[in-house]
């Protein structure tokens, strides 16, 4: 469980312990279902924002702060590679702007902290990046041609909304 800094602070013993070091983290705070909301800013619950917080933003801090303890006292160095969203920079479409406004908010603290862990790890030798991550449709026709919320764990976007995404993407595709 990346939500609690005990656990996440007990693998990285371990790892530590089983690998003599580390060197690399790489981090992937996200969620699963439930990730996105529905609707309006006024209709998301109190505990839904804090679990988005939680499961992308503050399973990054943790991760950082434990495995960035153990490079730092190494004094060999590291890298950290933090892993963000189009939707920390973007509204993912002109129709969801509010539909994954926590997702949105809580990467882009990823990118914010990132920025700061890359300053204040520096003298350590530890780099610290972003990986912002694009659009990657779904292979499956099925899926994507599936009306409704969700399919199979996958949002359905409209036509109209994968057109917007091309528009605003340089390479006018979507990642494979």
């Amino acid at each position: 469980d990346m939500t609690d800094p005990t656990e996440v602070d007990r693998v990285v013993q371990r790892a530590q312990r089983e690998f003599g070091g580390i060197d690399i983290l790489s981090n992937h705070g996200g969620s699963g279902r439930g990730a996105y909301f529905a609707g309006s800013p006024l209709d998301i619950d109190d505990a839904s924002w804090d679990r988005m917080l939680r499961q992308v933003l503050s399973s990054v801090f943790y991760a950082t702060r434990a495995a960035g303890r153990v490079m730092a006292a190494q004094g060999r160095g590291g890298s950290i590679v933090n892993t963000s969203s189009l939707s920390s920079v973007m509204t993912p479409s002109p129709t969801s702007a509010y539909a994954t406004a926590p997702y949105g908010v809580a990467k882009a603290g990823v990118n914010r902290y990132t920025r700061a862990a890359a300053s204040d790890l520096a003298p350590y030798g530890i780099r610290v990046n972003a990986v912002v991550l694009g659009v990657i449709r779904n292979p499956d026709p099925a899926i994507r041609a599936t009306r409704g919320s969700e399919a199979g764990g996958v949002r359905y976007t409209p036509p109209e909304t994968e057109e917007w995404i091309l528009r605003e993407t340089p390479l006018n595709r979507f990642g494979r």
